[in-house]
C-alpha cells in the first residue's frame, strides 16, 4: 500500500482528496499542525527544486514542470 504525508493545507482537508486516496487504496496521513519536522524530506526537498530549477527556467505549462520535477526527482533521488 502507498503511504502518503501531507501537512494541513486546505486542499488535503478535503473529503474528495480523502475519498481518491481511499479508492487508490492509498495510506494517509496528515502531519499535526505546526511541526514540519514531522515532513522533513518533503519540507527540505521544495526550497531546493525551487533554486535548482524553477528559478533557473521560465517554465511555460504544466507539462513542462512535470518533465523538469521528474527529472529533477531522479537526479535527486
Amino acid at each position: 500500500m502507498s503511504k502518503f504525508r501531507t501537512d494541513n493545507v486546505i486542499k488535503f482537508i478535503d473529503n474528495k482528496f480523502e475519498g481518491t486516496c481511499d479508492s487508490l487504496e492509498m495510506e494517509y496521513q496528515r502531519i499535526p499542525v505546526k511541526t514540519p519536522d514531522m515532513n522533513t524530506h518533503i519540507e527540505s526537498f521544495h526550497p531546493i527544486l525551487e533554486e535548482e530549477y524553477n528559478s533557473c527556467n521560465e517554465l511555460k505549462c504544466h507539462l513542462e514542470v512535470y518533465a523538469i520535477a521528474s527529472e529533477y526527482m531522479n537526479d535527486y533521488n
